[in-house]
């Protein structure tokens, strides 16, 4: 029997999303992805790599495959589970907002599962939109030939182009 912390239901919910968002093959204590996990969870990989065996019990799809998971699902794994396939439109946003927050503490950040790498975090930028120029206020850009030329040079005048010389429109090939 396990001695260590139990599992609660919002835990439960953020094991789910990782649990979707990894195959079969990567539920391991090597991943980087549950070693990230895990340890924002304040528990060890291999605790989070053991639930989510215990969660692929339940999966009717791994099952069809021949795939059994662990045996050790809890009563609660099962009723999480149970509740998730049910109402999958509300609990899946749930567990996605509850695997970002427990990244990043705000709603400017984006946070995204990379097998190979961990959990990545990009911050959004927000612009408010009194910051931001209409379009009808930004000036139009200038005809080509009207542009600045390099490094703030003015362009060159369109007559400017260099003349052949007489080598290279030569053509015979003599």
């Amino acid at each position: 029997m396990a001695t260590g912390k139990r599992w609660t239901r919002d835990e439960l919910l953020i094991a789910l999303n990782v649990y979707h968002k990894l195959s079969f093959g990567q539920l391991h204590a090597r991943n980087p992805v549950i070693i990230e996990v895990a340890r924002k969870l304040e528990r060890p990989p291999g605790s989070l790599a053991m639930k989510l065996c215990n969660l692929a019990s339940l999966d009717p799809a791994l099952r069809m495959r021949g795939i059994r998971g662990l045996t050790g699902a809890s009563e609660l794994d099962r009723a999480v589970w149970d509740e998730f396939q049910a109402d999958t439109n509300t609990l899946a946003p749930q567990s996605e907002d509850a695997f970002r927050l427990l990244f990043a503490r705000d709603d400017t950040a984006e946070v995204e599962v990379v097998e190979t790498e961990g959990v990545r975090v990009r911050r959004r930028v927000v612009q408010d939109e009194w910051d931001a120029p209409s379009p009808a206020l930004r000036a139009p850009s200038p005809p080509m030939g009207e542009r600045e030329g390099v490094r703030g040079l003015p362009p060159l005048p369109n007559n400017s182009r260099r003349p052949k010389s007489d080598a290279a429109s030569n053509t015979s090939g003599k």
